[in-house]
């Protein structure tokens, strides 16, 4: 176990490692399905899988949580991803792929509510809990960034297999990191209702931002590549991946640094402005992108990391007010997935319908209602920190 510094650090390596499989699987899931044989329905289904599965068992996530701790459900959790990675590389159908995906989110599940209970216990001890909140989940949205890029470059050099590989090492490194290191929630005496309660206001405003923000993003990540490839603007699947997860690598590059400068705003009380202002620059910015190409497009995607970093911020905070962390966070991951759920499964009919425009549209709607979704929790929060 180690302590101080190292025990910070140690912490935010899993936390990178968590998000790993996320972000280097971002645009490559669906245009793994395409090269197994699927169409453009079946492989938005295949990316959205995972979330289905994981909606229930983040209910178990918050249990365990609650029960073993954010340490040991870090390590449990990082080690299944790891192992059900590897089993990618191995499926020879779709109907494969989507049982190996389904078997990933089970164990998945419990990273993140206990990664983000980890962080808000360290934020508790500081004096600027919205900027240390932040870096921790900026650790996230790096990794989300250069993942989705590395992700991209693993898929050209390596191919699908050796993606798989690669990626379920570096998990599994994680794994230890987690094990080693002494940063650990533990719940608080009382009952899990009332210490959700406790701050009822900003947690139901903190699950809507996120369950509409990852609703627009996963039309993203079911519908993009299919999209690039309907309208002829890549020629192959693998072209298809790595343009996405390029466009999703920026925005979250970019959604990183911004997440510093809304933790500030929300130290000093600013949160109801600065979380409808991010929403209202990502959904400009995807209402336009299908109009760009080239550089303009990559400048878009950057603005719609504005969003991403930006409401990501504005939710974790939110729900970390709450005494029950873990469940909180539980909670938030389990509407983040419902929003996946809903977005992925649903984007092949979209753009099946209305094109990649009409699907960029729909993102941009729910990018735009989550930014306002933020208010009413901030401006309680806001309230609440003025009381004498």
């Amino acid at each position: 176990m180690v302590h101080g510094r190292a025990s910070s650090a140690a912490l935010a390596y899993a936390g990178l490692a968590g998000i790993l499989d996320t972000a280097f699987l971002l645009g490559v899931v669906s245009a793994y399905a395409l090269r197994l044989g699927a169409d453009e329905v079946e492989a938005s289904i295949a990316a959205g899988v995972y979330s289905m599965v994981a909606l229930p068992a983040s209910v178990l996530a918050v249990i365990a949580v609650e029960r073993l701790g954010s340490r040991r459900a870090l390590t449990l959790g990082l080690s299944w991803d790891a192992a059900s990675i590897a089993a990618y590389g191995f499926v020879s159908s779709v109907e494969q792929l989507m049982a190996v995906r389904a078997i990933h989110a089970i164990g998945g599940s419990l990273v993140y509510p206990a990664y983000l209970a980890g962080a808000g216990r360290r934020a508790e001890e500081a004096g600027r809990a919205g900027v240390v909140v932040a870096a921790y989940l900026a650790v996230i949205g790096v990794m989300v960034g250069l993942g989705a890029l590395a992700g991209a470059a693993a898929l050209a050099a390596f191919g699908f297999r050796g993606l798989f590989a690669l990626l379920s090492a570096l998990v599994a490194l994680g794994a230890l990191s987690a094990a080693a290191s002494g940063v650990d929630y533990r719940p608080p005496a009382g009952g899990l209702l009332g210490g959700l309660a406790a701050a009822g206001r900003q947690v139901a405003s903190g699950l809507a931002v996120i369950f509409l923000l990852y609703t627009g993003f996963g039309f993203l990540v079911g519908g993009l590549p299919p999209g690039l490839e309907k309208e002829g603007l890549v020629a192959t699947e693998e072209e298809a991946g790595a343009l996405a997860n390029t466009a999703i690598g920026i925005a979250s590059l970019v959604g990183s640094a911004f997440m510093l400068a809304v933790g500030a705003a929300a130290d000093r009380g600013m949160l109801h402005l600065a979380a409808p202002a991010s929403g209202l620059a990502g959904a400009a910015a995807l209402y336009l992108a299908p109009q760009a190409d080239g550089v303009l497009l990559a400048t878009l995607f950057a603005v719609y990391g504005l969003a991403v970093g930006g409401l990501l911020f504005a939710s974790s905070y939110l729900v970390l007010q709450a005494p029950r962390k873990g469940a909180a966070a539980g909670l938030q991951q389990l509407v983040n997935i419902a929003g996946v759920a809903v977005g992925a499964p649903s984007a092949g009919g979209i753009l099946a319908a209305y094109g990649l425009q009409g699907l960029l549209a729909a993102a941009a709607l729910a990018t735009l209602a989550a930014g306002l979704a933020a208010v009413p929790g901030a401006l309680a929060l806001r309230s609440s920190s003025r009381r004498p």
